[in-house]
């Protein structure tokens, strides 16, 4: 199954809010329901049959779970409900998009769509270790190369749009001044180090106080603290990597409970016991890493980019959510034809 969806055509992530109306349903065949019209957009109707096409990957693997029955299973069907509705936004979403680029007399630049298109092909066909298991594949999505290649090209072609449009609602968008870069510098120094700062942790986890304080006086006389992870500790996930904690970066440290108390200590130090969702952490700073920021200067134009970028995505969001709203008085969603 997972090589099967190696071949899925990559799909704009990108939502919208829709007004959604529609009328009662009632049962049908499979051929009459694969005709049923999803939404109308523009004079343009998507079939039911070609949202249920783009999932034949999730009905697999729905099949292969609950049985050959799956779609009468509550969660089989809410899951197929959901991919519906976001496959069908993603195309009312470039519906929308091809239509503005159009209204706006945009150029966009196809020269290299088909040359993408190969490049792209030739990735996805190259994921799979032998031509058998390609054409299995395709066979398992029910898909021609025809159509793999065709639904690649939609996505490139759709990308294009997207960029153009980008393009357009933010050229007048100015680079920040260096002062905000400055205050931005100042403000997250963690994001400019060498190295990233952060703390390596070891634990032992007790299910009473009492048993955590005496292993802290053995801890404060010297004892080994990985010798009385693997004695006392009764987390045995932890005891498997000698009471070692994943690395928990600087930023993230005062919201990790129970390891808030070390971002005031230094390497070797030893917290607790510290009580969590009923049992007491004893707690080793093996290593905190604190290096410094590069100067501004080198980073300078980095930050300026960023934050740069950052006010051109509120802008462009701020110009599609407008016209939006604005072109679907030309839509029509027919909800119960999902279900």
């Amino acid at each position: 199954m997972k090589k099967s969806r190696k071949i899925i055509s990559a799909v704009l992530t990108l939502c919208l809010g829709l007004s959604i109306t529609g009328c009662k349903m009632i049962e049908k065949t499979p051929e009459r329901i694969a005709k049923q019209v999803v939404f109308k957009f523009d004079g343009k109707k998507v079939l039911r049959g070609d949202i249920d096409s783009r999932i034949t990957y999730l009905r697999n693997s729905l099949e292969s779970r609950y049985g050959k029955d799956f779609e009468k299973k509550k969660e089989a069907q809410e899951q197929l409900l959901l991919a519906r509705e976001n496959v069908s936004n993603v195309l009312i979403k470039n519906m929308i998009i091809d239509k503005k680029v159009k209204e706006l007399k945009l150029k966009v630049d196809l020269s290299k769509v088909d040359e993408a298109c190969e490049a792209k092909f030739k990735e996805t066909k190259d994921s799979f270790k032998t031509e058998e298991e390609y054409k299995k594949a395709l066979e398992t999505e029910k898909l021609t190369e025809a159509v793999l290649k065709e639904r690649l090209k939609d996505d490139i072609i759709a990308q294009a749009n997207l960029d153009a449009l980008f393009a357009y609602y933010t050229k007048d968008v100015k680079d920040v001044g260096e002062d905000k870069a400055k205050t931005y510098y100042a403000a997250n120094p963690d994001e400019f180090t060498e190295k990233q700062n952060g703390y390596n942790l070891s634990q032992i986890v007790l299910n009473s106080k009492e048993d955590a304080n005496a292993v802290k006086a053995e801890l404060d006389k010297g004892a080994d603290f990985e010798k009385l992870v693997a004695e006392k500790s009764v987390d045995e996930e932890s005891k498997k990597k000698k009471g070692k904690v994943d690395f928990i970066p600087a930023k993230q440290i005062m919201y990790s409970n129970p390891y808030t108390e070390c971002s005031t200590k230094k390497t070797g130090d030893i917290v607790g016991p510290v009580e969590s969702e009923g049992k007491f952490y004893v707690i080793k700073v093996v290593e905190k890493i604190d290096t410094p920021a590069k100067p501004f200067n080198e980073v300078k134009e980095e930050i300026i980019k960023k934050l740069t970028d950052e006010e051109k995505q509120a802008k462009y969001a701020e110009e599609e959510k407008k016209f939006i709203t604005e072109m679907q008085k030309d839509l029509k969603v027919y909800k119960d034809n999902l279900k």
